[in-house]
């Protein structure tokens, strides 16, 4: 049978996890979670709630009769093989790049209304 120190293991792995990937800090595992906001699928949020709320019910040996170990340790797996596939270079990379590209597009849109301000002017 497991216990709610493992559940509280299974969460800890994911917070680490999690901070190592996308580069934050988090006391727990749903503060973790909230972080991660959207750079997680919708349907990993979900699996991940049913840690959280496992999590929740662990501390009382009764309730922890109604945690579905199977669904929990599911639910592990699935997130934590999402996140070994996670380049954390890669998702750096990326963000330098789109940032780099709505620069780009921003000086593109400003010289572009110079050369028609100049054009309207009369000065070209």
């Amino acid at each position: 049978m497991t216990t709610a120190e493992d559940i509280s293991d299974m969460a800890e792995r994911l917070r680490a996890m999690l901070a190592q990937k996308f580069r934050f800090k988090a006391r727990d595992f749903p503060r973790a979670l909230s972080k991660a906001g959207r750079r997680l699928p919708r349907k990993l949020h979900v699996q991940a709630q049913i840690i959280v709320e496992a999590q929740k019910l662990g501390g009382n040996p009764k309730l922890m009769r109604r945690v579905d170990m199977d669904a929990v340790s599911h639910a592990h797996d699935a997130i934590s093989a999402y996140l070994a596939k996670i380049d954390p270079e890669d998702v750096r990379r990326g963000r330098r790049l789109a940032l780099l590209g709505d620069i780009a597009a921003k000086l593109l849109i400003i010289v572009a209304a110079f050369v028609v301000w100049l054009w309207w002017t009369g000065k070209l």
